[in-house]
């Protein structure tokens, strides 16, 4: 079997090509996750940020991002962007006012090693609050991206933010970061509505093909061979935080609301039969679920290798793997009587059944029973959605390649569960829990599958009667329903 990556050298620490210490002692870079050296302006940070952060200050640099600071900023690629690799500097807490006196004793040095970076693996993924931005941003669109941007003397378009050092001495709240981008990003890329009436034909101008068809030049450019296990965990895990709304600590905000606490009056007064309910209730599901499409292909484009394929494939990966991917994010937040929604509205198990049907409804309770009961972390869950969208679906041309991603992806899976199972756990027992989980989580996927494909068949009755009903523009062309009749030719 070919080895398409380099695996940790234990459970807690990272191989590194140029380090020859051992991984007890490992240390990882709060910025861009390489070996650090020091604690330097008051972070733990490798020598190339250090002298980054000193050139910046010192020479008072202006820098500018291509990608509206959305960039990732990880070993592979700090370089490309010196405006989102300033703003991470700032973000951690690097200051010229931050010195340390003094050594930290090799002990104490060593006891904290393996805990520091597994704080950094996980942590350092979480994407750049956004109040230190100063223009206001949409929530959806404070992602983080796998590519690179621009370096100063590049002239700044409309929406290219600017990041200046000369006010680095201040506290991270009182940075100098400006935007000069005052659109609303919300679905720029798409022209999603989210209004449940029907648009004429000549204005929906929303695609499935238009979404992706930017994708190749904002993908990944290196593939999963390129990348140590670690770095894919990261960057798998910082596009899950930045794009994902089902994360754990979003669900514990969530208000919960009933939907049809919302519409009680209109339930009662207009809708008379269940036929006209169930549609309603389409509708509404339909309309909730709509805005994860955006975000879902923001999260594909940030799979290391996604970019590498055909953008026939992508295509075909996310049209026929979305509503898999959202399934699974969606589990987090559902019980085993209700399917909460990002917004906190509710349906509960009997209202799926009239939007599907009880054997449905069933078994879609079922799916997310299991998955929650596997009590996968949030990165987990990011990896575990990346190898569900790689799943082989039919059409795909380039199978071998997205299959040596996907077997990339499921051993990042594998050991980001041992990993995290790990503590106080002997190595044994933790590889003996992955080896538990990973053939579990498999049999989830095959369940996902099924389930997918009978939601696909569930709206064969808007696909006859599509003229007569109201769903949103881009969930119909998800799921091939026509929107108007140039659709049908």
């Amino acid at each position: 079997m070919v080895v398409w990556y380099r695996t940790y050298e234990s459970q807690c620490g990272v191989s590194d090509a140029s380090s020859t210490t051992s991984s007890k002692t490992f240390v990882a870079c709060k910025v861009c996750g390489d070996k650090a050296s020091g604690y330097h302006y008051g972070v733990t940070s490798c020598e190339g940020c250090k002298g980054f952060f000193r050139r910046s200050i010192q020479k008072q640099i202006e820098y500018r991002c291509l990608r509206d600071g959305k960039c990732l900023v990880i070993r592979l690629n700090r370089n490309r962007c010196q405006y989102c690799r300033f703003k991470k500097c700032l973000a951690v807490g690097m200051s010229r006012d931050s010195v340390r006196y003094g050594r930290v004793p090799k002990k104490s040095r060593e006891a904290g090693a393996c805990a520091e970076e597994m704080n950094v693996c996980v942590n350092s993924t979480t994407p750049t609050p956004v109040s230190q931005l100063s223009s206001s941003t949409n929530s959806s669109s404070n992602q983080s991206s796998c590519g690179g941007g621009g370096v100063g003397g590049t002239p700044t378009p409309p929406s290219m933010p600017v990041i200046s050092a000369s006010n680095s001495n201040n506290n991270n709240n009182n940075n100098s970061i400006s935007n000069n981008n005052n659109n609303n990003n919300n679905g720029n890329s798409t022209g999603l509505s989210l209004e449940p009436a029907m648009t004429n034909c000549a204005e929906i101008s929303t695609s499935t093909a238009a979404i992706v068809g930017t994708i190749l030049p904002d993908s990944m450019t290196f593939s999963p061979p390129e990348l140590s296990i670690y770095d894919i965990i990261q960057c798998v895990a910082q596009a899950h935080r930045g794009h994902c709304t089902y994360t754990t600590e979003l669900v514990k905000e969530l208000n919960r609301v009933s939907l049809l606490s919302l519409f009680r009056q209109l339930i009662y007064q207009s809708l008379d039969t269940v036929e006209d309910q169930r549609v309603w209730l389409w509708q509404q599901y339909a309309l909730r679920m709509t805005p994860s499409v955006q975000r879902i292909v923001e999260f594909a484009k940030r799979v290391p290798g996604f970019g590498e394929f055909l953008q026939d494939d992508q295509l075909i990966l996310i049209k026929l793997g979305f509503f898999d991917v959202w399934l699974s994010h969606a589990a987090k937040a559902a019980t085993e009587h209700a399917l909460t929604f990002d917004d906190g509205v509710y349906v509960s198990r009997q209202q799926l059944e009239v939007i599907y049907d009880v054997d449905y409804a069933n078994a879609l309770f079922s799916f997310v029973s299991g998955l929650n009961a596997c009590g996968l972390s949030d990165t987990e869950i990011g990896l575990y959605s990346a190898l569900i969208l790689l799943s082989d679906r039919p059409g795909l041309t380039e199978t071998k390649l997205i299959l040596r991603t996907r077997e990339c992806i499921a051993e990042a899976l594998r050991v980001q569960i041992t990993r995290s199972r790990s503590n106080g756990a002997a190595v044994g027992s933790s590889a003996a829990a992955a080896l538990q989980i990973m053939p579990a989580l498999e049999a989830k996927i095959h369940e996902l599958r099924m389930l997918g494909d009978k939601h696909f068949a569930h709206l064969e009755w808007f696909r006859q009667n599509w003229s007569s009903i109201r769903l949103p523009p881009l969930f119909a062309e998800i799921f091939d329903v026509p929107k108007c009749e140039e659709d049908l030719q």
